[in-house]
């Protein structure tokens, strides 16, 4: 695209024409303001370049002539006159339809990943709960079995006493053999914790189940509001096995923590690699230690910031030196040995809390003594503050 000076439209190529559908007569004159998405991203930093007459480029969401939105990188940059004050701009723009595919793909294979190595995990910790369910209802059975019998005895004790063929004592001594005073304490005692445990246990497995649909889910390209707190449980309980066996894990959570704008599939994952990470992070210190090491731990906080929340997860694993600290987020870098990880987690981990939702993600590490992850994620998102200006 060329504009004017105030941003109107005054050129465009057949490139442009195809990807938003507007014939060139019509795209004449039009404000490069009108043809940006109300929901797009940086719309503020875009009229801020037109403004100032500076360049500047990033992600916007551009309107085709149907209304459909398109995901595209612009890029725009003044053109000065003899007397260097800018005339004109162009726009040079790239549809990341394409892009942003493959990236929902990438982060879903990712998190299918994530399944598949937790599969094992999962599937035991529904197992406990099932199997302890499943004794309780056999017990179960088994009572009801009884306290069927000693109605059915009892009905034919009242219809013999109806029928004048029992007196009062031989009465007394028929519901004496049937009331035993030891079994009925038995079953005073046993059956309510029975059905207890029995619910404890359903609730368990509800939970995981609930977990992973929550997880597993593809998510959508729009944002809702997400309540870290819950996701924060939510992700515990799916990793569960993956941390038992090697460390406590203990949160902290703020309790009047605000929800926040964002991607709570592409949060939930974040959360998901921070805490793996920091189980096999103490898996590794103990196994260096020759498992002379006690359990580890994982502690979770959640504040709140001015506009913004904060997450830390911290473990007293094996740490990182300042080397590996500088490439942790680096695509396919990795310290696990072959087959333990892939090295996209925390890559698209930094993406995720970076690039998509405008936050920080810091890490402070000490070989030997734990790393802690810092997520900062604002509560109001950029995406929301320039649609609403």
């Amino acid at each position: 695209l060329i504009t004017d000076s105030q941003g109107n439209v005054e050129w465009s190529n057949p490139a442009f024409a195809r990807l938003t559908s507007y014939p060139d007569h019509e795209l004449e004159g039009q404000s490069l303001h009108s043809l940006v998405d109300r929901e797009s991203p940086h719309q503020q930093e875009l009229r801020g370049a037109i403004r100032n007459r500076s360049d500047w480029e990033g992600e916007l969401l551009l309107k085709r002539k149907d209304g459909a939105a398109i995901a595209v990188d612009t890029s725009l940059t003044p053109v000065s006159s003899n007397h260097d004050v800018a005339r004109n701009f162009i726009a040079i723009i790239r549809d990341l339809t394409e892009k942003k595919g493959l990236e929902t793909q990438l982060l879903q294979a990712q998190k299918m990943e994530s399944i598949g190595q937790l599969a094992a995990g999962i599937a035991h910790e529904i197992n406990t709960p099932t199997q302890f369910v499943g004794d309780n209802v056999h017990f179960l059975q088994e009572v009801v079995e009884s306290h069927l019998h000693c109605l059915n005895e009892m009905q034919a004790i009242r219809q013999q006493l109806d029928e004048h063929q029992l007196d009062p004592e031989q009465t007394a001594a028929a519901l004496d053999r049937l009331l035993d005073p030891d079994e009925i304490e038995f079953m005073r005692e046993e059956a309510p914790a029975a059905i207890e445990q029995s619910l404890d246990g359903l609730q368990r497995i509800t939970r995981i189940v609930g977990a992973m649909k929550d997880f597993s889910h593809p998510g959508g390209a729009n944002l809702d509001k997400v309540d870290i707190n819950h996701l924060i449980e939510t992700t515990a309980t799916i990793t569960r096995n993956e941390w038992k066996y090697v460390a406590e894990l203990h949160s902290h959570l703020e309790e009047a923590l605000p929800v926040i704008t964002g991607d709570s599939q592409l949060i939930g994952q974040v959360l998901l690699n921070m805490i793996v990470n920091a189980a096999h992070a103490i898996q590794a210190l103990q196994q260096h230690s020759e498992g002379q090491l006690k359990k580890g731990r994982i502690d979770i906080y959640t504040t709140q910031l001015a506009g913004e929340i904060e997450i830390r997860i911290t473990d007293n694993g094996i740490g990182m030196p300042e080397e590996t600290q500088r490439r942790v987020f680096e695509p396919f870098f990795t310290t696990k040995s072959v087959g333990k990880g892939s090295g996209q987690g925390l890559a698209i981990a930094y993406s995720a809390v970076v690039d998509k939702h405008h936050g920080t993600i810091g890490i402070d590490s000490k070989p030997g003594e734990g790393t802690t992850f810092a997520i900062r994620l604002p509560v109001t998102p950029a995406v929301e503050e320039a649609s609403v200006a």
